[in-house]
């Protein structure tokens, strides 16, 4: 477990990213959507804030890891883990907007 405070921020703002991310994913089993839809990202508004909310709350916790690591040297597991965590969310997105950007219609 983290000693410092920002070790402890990190690890909540990624159960808060997890716990979005369960529940836009909850929400769009229950949607009927069309066969043949071509939609992007913002078309379905709800959705679209709640995931970029849940990327916040990624980044965030990235940000609260890597200063309770670098700054006060705390060696927690769980706080690598939220890094990690972070750092593929970051990756997932750029991925995410460099699809949107190249399969354009």
């Amino acid at each position: 477990m983290p000693r410092i405070k920002q070790g402890k921020n990190s690890i909540i703002f990624i159960v808060i990213s997890f716990v979005l991310v369960i529940i836009i994913n909850i929400i769009t089993i229950n949607q009927r959507l069309p066969k043949n839809d071509n939609g992007r990202f913002f078309d379905n508004m709800p959705l679209a804030i709640m995931t970029l909310a849940a990327l916040a709350s990624a980044i965030i916790s990235l940000i609260a890891g890597l200063i309770a690591t670098i700054k006060y040297k705390d060696k927690s597991l769980l706080i690598f883990v939220c890094i990690l965590l972070g750092v593929a969310a970051i990756y997932f997105a750029i991925a995410q907007v460099v699809g949107e950007f190249l399969n354009s219609y």
